[in-house]
């Protein structure tokens, strides 16, 4: 006979519970509940019931969201199926007014394979389409109560059903989290501002965190940025590039007078795009997260769910100056091959 602790029990729980239609087939019922662990997807049909569970710690952001108008040739019209559903946020000007449906966005990376070898994050988004009054305003009180819960636990708090059925739950997300990107565009094959862009800022926007994007412009930008800036209104600093970036990043806060604090208050990650990305593979490999076929990605999954951990430096002392090091130190010949090659 299993037992069950008083924590499985209350990571169990159904906290919100309802059916969907898959809109391709309409046959076809999902069943789903949300609860501490994550979402429960349930099918049902006529021969058997499957389900699947997306793990909340998978899931990096959820948003609202309303169809997109479409070109009509005729004023009688089915619709849209899944396949050609597009649709657009709540505020914009291009939405179909005619659609009453409120639609739930949730962005999950989900780990695929059990060998080492074959390990990778598949990227899913689950749609739930909420329809069951006949107004859009019902329809999307509905969905944000989803939506709001969802961010909630997320966030790591603890719930129950009856604070979840309550109204006041329903609040306009607010995301207290900022992050300065100091991105290097000519670190590695010159691809530093083209991987942020396309690998790690979609990431960002589907986990809605908003940031400040800054081009290094010459060597030891991020160093003085870092040095003269005030990093407290960020919650985190992310450097785009190889190694050498984050030497500067780590420089620079140990040249500042409070230098302490900020150790303690902001943390520092690193998006892999230099011709060396040793931290980069060592984060990921502490992490368990497969570094391949992908290497940005699991950089931006980390950078979305704020974990963070303490990591050793190197302080090294001469007669003209004190630097820090995180990976290698490098003296003599080697060191002047090394700057002569930047």
């Amino acid at each position: 006979m299993e037992i069950k602790t008083s924590e499985e029990t209350n990571q169990n729980k159904t906290l919100l519970e309802e059916t969907f239609y898959v809109l391709s087939k309409k046959k076809n019922t999902f069943k789903v509940r949300l609860t501490q662990k994550g979402l429960h997807l349930i099918r049902d049909n006529d021969d058997n019931i499957k389900e699947q569970i997306i793990q909340l710690k998978d899931i990096i952001g959820c948003q609202c969201l309303r169809s997109k108008k479409r070109a009509r040739h005729c004023t009688c019209q089915s619709l849209p199926r899944s396949d050609s559903l597009q649709v657009v946020e709540e505020n914009s000007t291009d939405l179909d007014d005619s659609d009453i449906s409120a639609y739930l966005y949730v962005y999950a990376y989900i780990l695929q394979g059990t060998k080492e070898a074959n390990k990778k994050r598949e990227r899913t988004i689950i749609t739930l389409r909420f329809r069951s009054f006949d107004k859009y305003e019902d329809n999307n009180k509905e969905a944000q109560r989803w939506r709001c819960v969802l961010k909630k636990l997320m966030k790591g708090e603890t719930l129950t059903s009856s604070i979840v059925n309550q109204n006041s739950i329903i609040t306009r997300h607010r995301e207290t989290r900022r992050l300065l990107i100091l991105c290097n565009p000519k670190s590695g094959a010159g691809k530093g501002k083209q991987i942020f862009q396309q690998k790690v800022a979609p990431v960002l926007n589907e986990a809605e965190i908003p940031y400040d994007l800054y081009l290094t412009k010459h060597y030891n930008f991020a160093r003085d940025f870092v040095r003269s800036s005030n990093v407290f209104q960020w919650t985190g600093i992310i450097g785009v590039g190889g190694d050498g970036i984050i030497y500067e990043i780590i420089n620079g806060i140990f040249e500042r007078p409070d230098w302490s604090d900020v150790v303690k208050s902001v943390p520092i990650g690193v998006v892999p795009g230099g011709s060396g990305n040793g931290l980069a593979r060592s984060i990921a490999h502490h992490a368990d997260e497969p570094y391949l076929p992908s290497p940005t990605l699991p950089a931006a999954l980390a950078a979305v769910r704020g974990y963070s951990e303490p990591m050793d430096l190197v302080r090294v002392e001469t007669l003209s100056q004190i630097v820090y090091s995180f990976l290698s130190v490098g003296w003599g010949l080697l060191s002047d091959i090394d700057i002569e090659s930047e």
